[in-house]
């Protein structure tokens, strides 16, 4: 289980020195680019809500199930 955690850090690390790298270099990118670099941030952003969003169900569902057995 501890797996995909580790996993999904490593991708944080990894996505901010990304985004460091882009930052640094946004201006000089053609309009092509700065297209593709947005398709690909709003894919990432979509996948987090998608994440953020099971795992507040989850909170919610077990949550709902203390207070029901309490």
């Amino acid at each position: 289980m501890d797996g995909i955690i580790d996993r999904l850090e490593q991708l944080q690390a990894d996505f901010a020195s990304a985004v460091g790298d882009a930052l640094s270099i946004i201006a000089d990118l053609p309009d092509a680019e700065v297209m593709r670099l947005l398709d690909a941030s709003g894919r990432v952003l979509r996948s987090n809500d998608a994440l953020q969003v099971a795992a507040t169900v989850q909170v919610r569902e077990r949550s709902e199930a203390c207070a029901a057995s309490g």
